[in-house]
């Protein structure tokens, strides 16, 4: 529901006391140290929105913008992980401060697994199937129901296909009953 002046007051001594070179806030969670930055005199301040949240997955709930536009020239920057938040923090927000976009994404060159023939064997996944993975905070916000209907779809071309699911969560009970 928010927190109280005392939580943004004890944030701002806090934040004076660690003498911070630059703050980074993320999300709307993060609206709280904007405001405590500011409390305390810290000018060298960055927002980033990592993403919404499943209890405004729009990002448009109106009190939420409001605060969010209140506040929205105070960061010197922004970052984002996507074309999307960046476009939603420009309309939306109505930001013009600069917004770099930092991409999620694995270096699969680094990480690249080999044949998967022994992760297969282990998963007892036979090794000619058409194998689609996530890896995943189970949240509403992710909308496995989707990726779950999108793959019964693909077993009526693919039969031997599989689904592999890898995280936990909220959602974890719901899914895995379904």
């Amino acid at each position: 529901p928010g927190n109280s002046v005392s939580f943004l007051v004890n944030l701002a001594r806090l934040l004076r006391g660690f003498h911070p070179c630059v703050v980074h806030t993320r999300n709307w969670p993060g609206m709280d140290g904007v405001i405590a930055a500011r409390m305390a005199g810290i000018r060298k301040l960055v927002h980033g929105e990592h993403g919404l949240g499943s209890d405004d997955p729009t990002g448009l709930d109106p009190r939420r913008l409001r605060v969010r536009r209140a506040l929205k020239s105070w960061p010197m920057e922004y970052t984002c992980v996507s074309r999307t938040l960046e476009q939603w923090l420009r309309d939306a927000i109505r930001v013009s401060r600069p917004v770099t976009r930092i991409t999620n994404g694995v270096d699969t060159d680094l990480y690249r697994p080999g044949s998967g023939a022994a992760a297969r064997a282990e998963l007892g996944v036979d090794a000619d199937a058409f194998v689609v993975g996530v890896v995943g905070r189970l949240d509403p916000i992710k909308d496995h129901d989707t990726l779950l209907a999108a793959h019964q779809r693909l077993r009526i071309t693919l039969p031997g296909s599989v689904l592999l699911v890898v995280g936990d969560g909220p959602e974890r009970r719901r899914l895995t009953a379904s």
